[in-house]
């Protein structure tokens, strides 16, 4: 049992990694949200998913990465 909470740690730091190394290679913010929602994706198994920032500005959140929504 310990080996299944072993790999799935394993695996949940390996998306880890994988995000944070994406996040070096590009600047662009949209770029990074949809990485970061590509990973947690696949990572979670959701069929669905979304990112949301809040707008200083108006006060509200804005989706900036959405799957299959």
């Amino acid at each position: 049992m310990s080996t299944d909470k072993d790999n799935s740690q394993q695996a949940r730091l390996a998306a880890l990694y994988e995000v944070s190394s994406q996040l070096g290679t590009s600047l662009d913010l949209s770029e990074v949200l949809n990485q970061v929602m590509d990973a947690i994706i696949q990572l979670t198994g959701a069929e669905r998913g979304f990112l949301m920032l809040f707008d200083s500005v108006t006060g509200k959140l804005q989706t900036m990465a959405a799957r299959n929504v």
